[in-house]
């Protein structure tokens, strides 16, 4: 059974150990099957899922809804996600993300939105 295959099934059953490591081979289902079967963050589909910086993201956002180190790490491996994670997950200044859009298109957005940030507090 390949992972969205897996995701499906217990999507149309329910969420189990089998499945689970099945979608974990991809990071878009293990995003998926944490979010929709799952509900709640797990270390193995966070796990997976940081295999991919906008899935990293969007675990994040959605699953975890807190930033966390590794998801942090993942997202910050593209410009774009990075600013995402900052403004979405972070919600102000990170290092991190700062570093991975510093030098690139997103970095007049970012520093915008930090000006923003401290304008409001």
């Amino acid at each position: 059974m390949n992972p969205e295959r897996a995701f499906h099934y217990a999507m149309a059953s329910k969420p189990a150990e089998d499945t689970r490591v099945i979608v974990c081979q991809d990071p878009r289902y293990a995003y998926y099957y944490a979010i929709f079967a799952d509900r709640y963050p797990r270390e193995d589909t966070r796990k997976a899922a940081c295999q991919d910086s906008y899935y990293a993201y969007c675990y994040a956002e959605d699953v975890d809804k807190c930033p966390t180190e590794d998801t942090r790490k993942a997202a910050c491996e593209d410009p774009r996600n990075a600013y995402l994670y900052a403004i979405n997950v972070d919600k102000g200044f990170h290092e991190e993300t700062y570093d991975a859009i510093r030098g690139t298109e997103y970095e007049k957005k970012y520093e915008k939105f930090m000006k923003n940030l401290m304008k409001e507090e």
